[in-house]
């Protein structure tokens, strides 16, 4: 194959990346983020389920009640890991293809280092768009489910105020115990010692019992039993009964607004929050930093990515590997999402340090890319320091 003559262009073939080989390279980046994603999700997820099989168990929910809430939990926590598991799939594809020489095959092919970057920065771009998505739309509505789950849960009544088997005062001045809670939520062998009353302290035993609702209001219902009082005089009152329902609005202080937090809320609700909203008004600060968060946090896809290029592309060819640049990337890439995480704290208590929070991806972006092109110009400029005048051959060079 002839040269192009000097003063012309090179031939398209050789200007332009050969597709083949970057379809090649986008599959090469593509099948380790799915490894990272799956395997920082795993550890996600398992962190998530501890705590909500605390609630679980505490609550006495079952396995959909809890499969449900976990899962309903993962789109903010792939958001957050999405830009982690980016930068390790970076690494160790460029790194493959720098070990298996096949970066060499693509530079002979015509391809410079933006052409071989290309690829991950598109895979970047699209984590982007899909990170913008899920902390536009899919978090809120995925935490608003999981909140009204959580409402539900908590609104259980005979989860909150009965444990087979215990003693338990989940209120003041209010002892239930009961032997065993049958399918259904039927409780068996009940007492309930209402004390709301110092001075006439009240008893009650049921063979049966069940919670449920009277007009509105809270009711346990007992069937088959008793009540035995004592009054001021200490004499003992008792008294059989074959139905009685013991209204519980007295011993519950329940919340029955359901009230979302800057997590559940959507962008426009974050930064215009009503008028009626005093919570939105009151915690203002709160609001703004989540919503620069949820707009500012995509960014560190491109970051992280261009930080992973430089690890292993910038800087000059080495035999021995790079696992040394690699480290610092990596403890750069760390250090700028812990960094992210600081500054968004910071802004929940001063809403004027917001701009700090498209700051941090951008410097990361900006050093990321100096780093990867920067390494080559010096490069040049060395050799061309290094190279003998012009018209004088080298020493040692007849």
């Amino acid at each position: 194959m002839r040269s192009a003559p000097k003063g012309q262009a090179a031939p398209a073939a050789v200007r332009e990346p050969p597709r083949v080989i970057e379809r090649y390279i986008l599959r090469q980046a593509f099948w380790p983020l799915v490894a990272s994603v799956a395997t920082l999700g795993v550890l996600a997820l398992l962190t998530q389920s501890v705590s909500t099989l605390d609630l679980i168990i505490d609550q006495r929910q079952g396995l959909g009640t809890y499969l449900k809430i976990t899962l309903l939990a993962m789109p903010q926590l792939a958001a957050i890991i999405l830009p982690m598991a980016l930068f390790f799939a970076t690494v160790y594809a460029v790194n493959r293809l720098q070990n298996d020489s096949e970066l060499v095959v693509c530079s002979a092919a015509g391809m410079s280092k933006s052409a071989i970057a290309s690829p991950f920065m598109k895979i970047a771009i699209g984590a982007l768009i899909v990170n913008l998505a899920i902390h536009l739309w899919v978090q809120p509505y995925s935490f608003r489910e999981m909140r009204q789950q959580l409402f539900e849960v908590r609104g259980d009544l005979a989860a909150r105020l009965v444990r087979p088997g215990e003693f338990r005062s989940a209120t003041e001045g209010l002892t239930i115990y009961t032997r065993e809670m049958e399918r259904g939520g039927r409780l068996v062998d009940l007492l309930i010692q209402d004390s709301s009353d110092e001075e006439t302290p009240v008893t009650y035993m049921a063979r049966t019992g069940v919670f449920t609702e009277a007009r509105g209001e809270p009711v346990l219902v007992m069937y088959d039993g008793s009540i035995q009082s004592v009054d001021a005089n200490h004499q003992l009152s008792f008294l059989r009964f074959d139905s009685y329902q013991f209204r519980l609005d007295a011993f519950i202080n329940d919340e029955s607004d359901l009230r979302y937090k800057p997590s559940d809320r959507y962008l426009d609700q974050l930064f215009f929050p009503p008028p009626e909203d005093e919570l939105g008004i009151r915690y203002r600060d709160r609001l703004y930093a989540e919503g620069h968060y949820r707009l500012a946090a995509p960014l560190y896809a491109p970051a992280l990515v261009l930080i992973a290029l430089a690890g292993v592309l910038g800087g000059e060819f080495s035999r021995t590997g790079y696992l040394k640049r690699i480290a610092i990337a990596a403890a750069v890439a760390l250090f700028v999402r812990l960094v992210g995480f600081a500054v968004e704290s910071a802004c929940s208590d001063n809403m004027h340090l917001n701009p700090l929070q498209y700051v941090v991806p951008a410097v990361a972006m900006i050093g990321g890319a100096h780093a990867l092109y920067g390494g080559d110009k010096q490069a040049r400029r060395k050799r061309r320091r290094r190279a003998p005048p012009s018209g004088l051959a080298e020493p040692g060079v007849a």
